[in-house]
């Protein structure tokens, strides 16, 4: 699972003002969504989010799938 989770990127569309900043933040539960659609089955519990994404751009976000496994996931997020 973690090696899949490393090959894919996803993308999240929210809505944004003029200089990138989100109305709202992009949280766990969207980027278990996002996970989703790319057939990922994702607990939204292991998705590590120090402070909910404010800001367009690219991130690597950290999922912890188990005490001594985890993964590195590339998210997208994107104006709506």
């Amino acid at each position: 699972l973690a090696q899949k989770i490393e090959e894919i990127s996803c993308t999240v569309a929210k809505p944004a003002g003029e200089e990138g900043k989100l109305f709202g933040a992009v949280t766990a539960a969207d980027i278990q969504d996002a996970l989703g659609e790319q057939g990922v089955s994702v607990d939204r519990k292991k998705i590590v989010l120090d402070e909910p994404i404010k800001n367009l751009g690219v991130y690597t976000v950290s999922l912890k799938l188990h005490p001594r496994v985890g993964a590195q996931l590339k998210l997208w997020v994107v104006k709506e």
